[in-house]
């Protein structure tokens, strides 16, 4: 409509209703404001001829008296490129332009197009030499952010008005107290945090004190989900720069903390995810990871039981385990289970107990989702350092892990267990030599025996846990593969079994043995020879023979 209106009146006419319009200006919303800020521009460009006329120019003695003549306040909202194609010069706009139509232009998209233009604009402001118009300039800043309701500004702009602010204040800030600090991070600047850069900290002294050093770090954890990963590490760096120079070595900040997990919250905020934990033990000495494991990252926790001093026992592997979620238990084993390796010998069997029980009961290894590949991984690597700690009781869940796996997975499961047999004690070999026998006796008996000496299979399927005697011996072979399974053992080796101790027992099933062993026809073997060797004077009437 306002273009209508404009169309073909006289420079003085137009004048009046910039005039008129200009008393208006501030009971406008902003887009109003830019939408006649874009009409009188129109009117501008089209009629330059008319505007540059003697009579035009009337009580115009500069380009300010122009911009006031010509837009009023609108012409905040004007782009300076516009405004150069009508030979206003870029001093007469930014020099003309009020606290308000400042803080207007930082929050109008656009309406600063480089560089140079943001630090004209704001350098009017920390170049003042009035010290309130810094103050002046942000609590309209607020009040107007908070009216339109924005929440972010330009990533350029944010770190060029927050640079010059900090740079300006930096003769002031040994002078604030923490509630100062607190304005200005929390509040003032909270908009252009997001434009730290890895300078933009290092003016403020390193001598404020704690609380208004907590003061800042809770301002830059407020706007933490605006940072990129290097803004980040920056503050970070800034927060253990701070820490490190304190007095008191090894205590930094440490007082009117109600616990560790309150000094790790105050004095690094989300930014403690790049400390790593000896970092934290040199700024607090007696940190207590354990208390404060639900704050702790990954690598924090590994390191933390990386050292078995740090773990007074059981129920505090509980504690740091219960920190972690069970899709990350792969990962955190990664970390920790080659430092346990190489310091094996100074974890206690109880910590390395509740290690082991914590992946038993809650990694589920024995899901189909986790591959036979990922199995192996963590049988031969991740929990190799912990099994010397396997109690009786766990044995039958660690089976579980690989009873209906591939065979190659089931021996790496009795393999990795036996080059440990010398830790564990006879109750807990025990129960290994029961689960082997359950893994031999399944749903699919010797669905791992190939074409071999079944002897020697067996021997490999138990390895040094122990040996079926004889009656164990047969029940484990089908009943429909006898003739099979047994013909694949060799005289020499029949004759190692059952010379060993124990083998025999009450000797019930040795005839049957005997009866039903068909060796190689070029072997010299003969039943009665091994049955007068094995049970002189007794008879065997279901082998038809007498020894």
């Amino acid at each position: 409509m306002l273009v209508t209106v404009t169309a073909n009146i006289s420079c003085t006419n137009y004048h009046v209703i910039v005039e008129g319009l200009s008393t208006a200006y501030s009971q406008m919303p902003v887009k109003r404001r830019e939408e006649i800020a874009a009409s009188l521009l129109l009117y501008l460009k089209q009629s330059v001829n008319l505007i540059n006329q003697p009579a035009c120019k009337q009580d115009i003695n500069n380009d300010t008296d122009w911009l006031v003549l010509n837009l009023g306040q609108f012409f905040t909202y004007v782009l300076y490129s516009d405004l150069a194609e009508l030979n206003i010069s870029k001093e007469a706009v930014y020099g003309s332009l009020t606290d308000e139509q400042k803080v207007e232009r930082v929050l109008t998209p656009g309406l600063l197009e480089d560089e140079s233009a943001v630090r004209q604009v704001f350098g009017s402001v920390v170049n003042s030499p009035d010290q309130n118009q810094l103050d002046d300039f942000f609590n309209k800043f607020i009040s107007t952010s908070a009216q339109r309701n924005v929440s972010s500004i330009n990533p350029a702009v944010s770190s060029i008005i927050l640079n010059m602010t900090l740079m300006d204040l930096e003769t002031r800030f040994e002078t604030f107290n923490p509630q100062t600090f607190a304005l200005w991070f929390q509040t003032y600047l909270h908009l252009f945090l997001p434009g730290i850069g890895p300078d933009s900290l290092s003016v403020i002294p390193k001598t404020i004190s704690c609380d208004s050093y907590r003061e800042i770090v809770k301002g830059c954890d407020e706007v933490f989900s605006s940072l990129t990963l290097i803004q980040s590490q920056d503050v970070y760096r800034y927060t253990r720069d701070y820490l490190s120079h304190q007095p008191s070595q090894g205590q930094a900040c440490v007082q009117s903390m109600n616990s560790d997990s309150d000094w790790l919250l105050k004095h690094f905020g989300q930014f403690r995810i790049f400390a790593s934990f000896t970092e934290l033990i040199n700024l607090k000495g007696d940190f207590n990871g354990v208390e404060a494991s639900h704050l702790l990252t990954l690598p924090q926790l590994s390191e933390l039981c990386s050292a078995p001093s740090r773990l007074r026992g059981p129920q505090d592997v509980l504690t740091v385990m219960s920190a972690i979620e069970t899709q990350q238990l792969s990962h955190f084993f990664d970390l920790l289970s080659p430092n346990i390796q190489v310091d094996e010998l100074h974890y206690s069997a109880e910590v390395k107990r509740a290690f082991l029980q914590t992946v038993l009961g809650r990694a589920g290894l024995s899901s189909p989702s986790v591959s036979d590949s990922q199995v192996s991984v963590w049988l031969t690597a991740r929990l190799a350092p912990l099994l010397s700690a396997l109690s009786a009781p766990d044995v039958a869940l660690y089976f579980d892990i690989v009873r209906t796996r591939g065979c190659g997975v089931t021996q790496e499961a009795v393999s990795v267990l036996d080059s440990v047999r010398t830790a564990l004690d006879d109750n807990t070999q025990l129960q290994i030599y029961n689960n082997i026998q359950q893994l031999l006796t399944g749903a699919d008996p010797l669905r791992c025996y190939g074409n071999g000496s079944f002897y020697q299979f067996l021997k490999t399927s138990f390895l040094h846990f122990g040996f079926p005697d004889l009656t164990s011996f047969q029940s484990l072979i089908p009943v429909g593969r006898r003739p099979e399974v047994l013909s694949s053992i060799s005289t020499a080796e029949l004759s190692e079994f059952l010379q060993a101790p124990l083998t025999l027992g009450d000797g019930s099933g040795l005839c049957d043995l005997l009866r039903r062993y068909k060796p190689d026809p070029h072997s010299t073997w003969r039943r009665s020879r091994w049955g007068r060797w094995l049970w002189p004077g007794r008879c065997c009437p279901a082998c038809g023979l007498r020894f």
